[in-house]
């Protein structure tokens, strides 16, 4: 005679134990989507550090390549860390007929007063070639084709003379680890955070701009901040 067996459910013992290894499933599973999750930051934060001190070389190189004459390089937080520049706004041949304190340029067509002075900036036109080469005096006032300026050229530029028209601005790296910005003597102006190092050299006319970026959290993994460093270069407008 064949027994039936009990229609009885699970016992205790067998509950027990299928709670326990779902409980160690799960206990898994989050760890592993806790490890993936930590993982996933680190990236994006290594990623966006990558990204930010790519963008800020980028920003002073392609400033440092609108320069005509050499920068001053200074320091402000560490070695060579700040440098002032003159950026160049507009340049051309003076045509001629100018006065003591005017400049013409007949082929220009400037927005009239574009280059008047502001409660922050003063423009400034120099000499690069030609007759008066090594001037460079403040612009007061402008017309469409004539510049104005604020003290006498000696001697007169002519018509062998190129000009620049410049406006000061600087990059420096605060205590704070930021890049800052300045035009002219305006205010200090963020342009990336979390740039642990950063210096100037400057040689015949090619700027070196040596950077490094910091990411904004520490590495769970190794408990420190990852860093990563750009060297960059502009060559001055001839």
């Amino acid at each position: 005679m064949r027994l039936l067996q009990p229609e009885d459910g699970a016992s205790l013992v067998e509950f027990l134990i299928s709670m326990a290894i779902s409980a160690i499933v799960v206990a898994g599973t989050y760890d592993l989507y806790i490890a993936f999750s930590k993982s996933n930051l680190a990236q994006s934060d290594i990623v966006e550090t990558q990204n930010t001190a790519q963008a800020a070389m980028d920003i002073m190189v392609k400033e440092l390549q609108r320069i005509s004459v050499a920068p001053n390089i200074t320091t402000t937080v560490t070695a060579n860390d700040t440098i002032t520049f003159s950026s160049e706004s507009a340049s051309g041949f003076s045509t001629g007929l100018n006065s003591s304190t005017t400049l013409n340029d007949t082929t220009a067509s400037w927005a009239v007063n574009v280059f008047a002075p502001t409660a922050t900036i003063t423009y400034s036109v120099a000499i690069i070639l030609g007759t008066g080469l090594g001037q460079t005096v403040p612009i007061s006032s402008n017309t469409a084709t004539q510049l104005t300026t604020a003290s006498a050229w000696t001697p007169l530029p002519d018509a062998t003379s190129r000009y620049t028209i410049t406006r000061p601005k600087q990059f420096t790296r605060t205590a704070g680890n930021t890049l800052q910005m300045k035009i002219g003597t305006g205010p200090l102006k963020s342009v990336a955070d979390n740039i642990t190092a950063l210096s100037f050299s400057f040689s015949v006319n090619t700027t070196t701009i040596n950077l490094t970026a910091r990411t904004k959290n520490k590495d769970m993994n190794l408990g420190t901040y990852r860093s990563f460093s750009r060297t960059d270069t502009a060559i001055m407008r001839n």
